[in-house]
């Protein structure tokens, strides 16, 4: 057998389950409950229904929890560094902003991944509003609509003949 190949079995063995070594312990995190042998992310019991990528990001920003990572290294880790990250790729962060809807919606009391403006993103769970959650001042909400200048004409196929 060819050392190459020895080599992709020792790896492939070495990722393997191990016969009664069970599964891995779910990780607490706020109102989260991660179960890494099963690809899961729970709030309150019920899977958040991350999809294989996206939980392969979260898992990455959980590893390194409360250190910030950035978008190359998290780019590098899930798809490999045989695809360069190009200069305007946004996939991470489209990534990101799925994950943060996902648990806005099964978890709102808390806010866990945070952005470090031009450095990257970190896992860190803070109970409370979530802090994308008012964007808008509130003086400046309540202010009315500009109306248009001049009103629409109808449209000629739906006015009456």
């Amino acid at each position: 057998m060819s050392e190459a190949r020895e080599d992709r079995l020792k790896g492939v063995e070495s990722r393997a389950p191990k016969a009664g070594g069970g599964s891995a312990p779910s990780i607490r995190l706020g109102n989260l409950e991660v179960r890494p042998s099963e690809f899961q992310l729970c709030a309150h019991g019920s899977s958040v229904g991350l999809t294989p990528r996206e939980f392969q990001v979260f898992s990455i920003l959980l590893d390194r929890c409360d250190a910030v990572v950035n978008r190359p290294t998290i780019y590098a880790e899930v798809w490999g560094d045989a695809m360069a990250m190009r200069p305007r790729d946004r996939s991470v962060d489209v990534l990101v902003r799925r994950i943060r809807a996902k648990l806005a919606v099964a978890d709102p009391e808390w806010s866990y991944i945070h952005t470090h403006f031009a450095v990257g993103y970190r896992l860190f769970p803070t109970p409370g509003p979530r802090a994308t959650e008012d964007p808008v001042p509130p003086e400046r909400a309540e202010l009315p609509r500009a109306s248009p200048t001049r009103p629409r004409p109808p449209f000629s196929r739906l006015a009456a003949p």
